[in-house]
């Protein structure tokens, strides 16, 4: 017998569509609080959120002339609302967007939000506009502030160097803008490297990246984080 072996590309039309329809499934005590969504950059992406939330999400500014902060969910969706995706371009700017989206959950309510660009940015990735959302929402009588981003990538010292900048930007919008003791999240792409690795020519590497990112985020070694 003879074995051939068929390589496809993932169908990123079903994923959307059964990503969706899944969260749909989900009781209202498992819908998350919150869902940040990375790069939404195409019309599958745009999809997604789209049956997530409602159909009037645009990922660009192409459908509409003034992009709104955020979309107001259908009433069969789980969610309360869907921000744009953080920064985001013309369908005829050379550059894109973030592609970061968040969504609060039904129920919750929305007191503000506000993306922000990262002021640093290197070769290839300066053609995407990289930044966070800020996102202050309460939940019953607690507020909460959570930030989505989408850091700067590669493991090369000035982009590395870069990431944990945009990481101290982050950090100084907190702390301008966010009042002393209160609640707050941050997840995304963090695009930091948490342990060794090998690298394309098999040489092993040993980043030490989790104690200054948490240092630059204003936290410490104790500080809870994630990643995965």
């Amino acid at each position: 017998r003879v074995g051939i072996a068929i390589d496809t590309r993932p169908n990123l039309a079903i994923r959307a569509s059964k990503t969706a329809e899944w969260f749909k499934t989900l009781r209202t005590e498992e819908v998350p609080d919150v869902l940040v969504l990375q790069e939404i950059y195409s019309k599958e992406g745009e999809d997604l959120v789209d049956g997530l939330c409602s159909e009037d999400f645009a990922r660009n500014k192409y459908k509409i002339c003034t992009m709104p902060k955020f979309w107001t969910c259908d009433e069969s969706s789980p969610f309360e609302i869907a921000t744009s995706c953080a920064n985001p371009r013309s369908s005829l700017n050379p550059t894109k967007g973030s592609g970061v989206v968040v969504l609060i959950k039904k129920g919750l309510q929305l007191l503000a939000a506000e993306d922000t660009a990262y002021d640093d940015c290197e070769g290839q990735e300066c053609w995407t506009k990289l930044g966070f959302w800020s996102v202050h929402f309460k939940k019953g009588t607690q507020e909460y502030w959570f930030f989505g981003t989408h850091a700067i990538a590669y493991e090369q010292p000035d982009f590395i160097e870069i990431r944990q900048k945009q990481f101290k930007q982050m950090r100084a919008y907190i702390d301008d803008h966010v009042e002393d003791g209160a609640r707050i999240a941050i997840a995304g792409d963090m695009n930091i490297f948490t342990g060794p690795y090998r690298n394309e020519s098999g040489t092993q590497l040993t980043p030490k990246e989790i104690l200054p990112t948490l240092e630059n985020l204003g936290g410490s070694a104790d500080t809870p984080m994630m990643s995965g």
